[in-house]
C-alpha cells in the first residue's frame, strides 16, 4: 500500500501543519448509520438533527457532518425555508423530500480542516462505509458522486498560489484520466475544463498580475463553480467583496483550492483518497519547481495553439469545399 505522500510545502507561513477538508458521497445508508460508522472509526458522539442529517463530534478532529445532499430535504436551510414558504407547506415536508430522494441523491460527509498526515483517517470511514453496504458511482450508470479535497493553501498570496493553479491546469488531464472518469460524470458534465483562452493567458510566462488582478482575470472567464479546481472559495476568503456579484449562497469562504475529483468509487476496494491526495501532490511538486513548470506550461500552451490551428483549417477546408 502506497504511503502518504508528503507536500513540498507540509507548513503554512504561520508554521502549522498545513490542513485538508475532505467530502465524499455515497448511496445505500442512513445519515444516522453513516454516523455510527463514522463515531466507531473516529471516536465521538453522534448529534442527529433530523432524519437525514447528523453531526459527530470526534474528540480529535472537530465535527464531521453527514447529510443528504438536497437543501430541500434540511428545515434550517434558507432555500428550503423560502421554498417551503412559497408553497405554503409544512417544514416537516423536508423529511419526506428526504425520504423520496434517498435512491438518487447522495448521502454526503463532510470533515472539517485535519491535518494532512491525518488524512489517512478517511480510507478507514471509506472501508467501513463500504462494508456495511454503501454504493459509490460505479454502482449504478446513473449514479454521479463525487469526492473533494480542500488543501489549505501556505498564504493567502498569488506567489503562493497562482504556480499551483498553473500546475494544475497542466496537469488536468493526466488528473482526469488516473482518475478513472466514470462514464456517469462523463454523461452529466463534470466540471468543465478551463476555457482555453483563459488557460493560455494564465499560462504565458510574462502573466505575473496582483491579487485584484488574478481574481478578476478568473471572475471574468469562469463565474461559476463548474470548474475541477474551483477557485472562488479561495478568492471568497481573500476578497469576499469581488465574489458578491455571484449571489450563490452555495460558495463558502475557505483558504484552500477546492479540487473536485471526477468520482468516488467507493464500491471499489483499490480506491483511497491517500492515492487521490497523492496525485495532488504531484502537482504542488511542479509547482515548487520553477524550471520545469515554465517547461510544461509552454508545452501546454504549443499544444493549445496546435489544436486551435487545426480547429481553424478544419473551418476553412469546410467553408471552401
Amino acid at each position: 500500500m502506497e504511503k502518504l505522500a508528503q507536500p513540498p510545502h507540509q507548513v503554512t507561513t504561520e508554521d502549522r501543519l498545513r490542513r485538508v477538508g475532505v467530502e465524499l458521497e455515497f448511496i445505500g445508508l442512513s445519515a444516522a448509520t453513516a454516523a455510527e460508522l463514522v463515531a466507531n472509526v473516529l471516536g465521538g458522539k453522534v448529534e442527529t438533527e433530523s432524519k437525514h442529517r447528523c453531526v459527530v463530534n470526534t474528540p480529535k478532529y472537530g465535527e464531521f457532518v453527514i447529510e443528504l445532499d438536497t437543501i430541500y430535504a434540511h428545515q434550517n436551510n434558507m432555500a428550503y425555508n423560502e421554498f417551503a414558504k412559497k408553497l405554503d407547506i409544512a417544514e416537516d415536508l423536508a423529511e419526506l423530500v428526504g425520504d423520496m430522494s434517498r435512491e438518487f441523491v447522495p448521502m454526503e460527509i463532510v470533515g472539517p480542516p485535519i491535518d494532512w498526515p491525518d488524512l489517512t483517517c478517511y480510507d478507514a470511514i471509506v472501508t467501513a462505509l463500504r462494508e456495511q453496504g454503501a454504493k459509490g458511482t460505479n454502482a449504478a450508470p446513473y449514479y454521479a458522486f463525487g469526492c473533494q479535497l480542500n488543501p489549505e493553501v501556505t498564504a493567502p498570496t498569488v506567489e503562493a498560489i497562482l504556480p499551483t493553479f498553473q500546475a494544475f491546469i497542466v496537469m488536468e488531464p493526466w488528473l482526469r484520466k488516473k482518475s478513472n472518469h466514470d462514464l456517469t460524470r462523463k454523461l452529466t458534465s463534470f466540471a468543465d475544463p478551463f476555457p482555453k483562452r483563459y488557460q493560455a493567458k494564465v499560462l504565458s510566462a510574462d502573466y505575473a498580475p496582483t491579487m485584484e488582478e488574478f481574481i478578476d482575470d478568473y471572475l471574468k472567464a469562469n463565474p461559476t463553480r463548474n470548474r475541477a479546481v474551483d477557485m472562488l472559495p479561495l478568492f471568497k476568503h481573500i476578497m469576499p467583496e469581488k465574489i458578491q456579484n455571484l449571489d450563490d449562497e452555495r460558495i463558502k469562504a475557505r483558504p484552500t483550492f477546492h479540487y473536485r475529483l471526477p468520482d468516488c468509487p467507493l464500491g471499489d476496494t483499490t480506491w483511497r483518497v491517500a492515492d487521490e491526495w497523492n496525485r495532488w501532490v504531484q502537482v504542488e511538486e511542479l509547482a515548487n519547481n520553477p524550471t520545469e513548470l515554465k517547461t510544461r506550461c509552454q508545452v501546454h500552451l504549443d499544444n493549445l495553439n496546435r489544436s486551435a490551428y487545426r480547429k481553424a483549417m478544419d473551418w476553412l477546408n469546410e467553408k471552401l469545399s
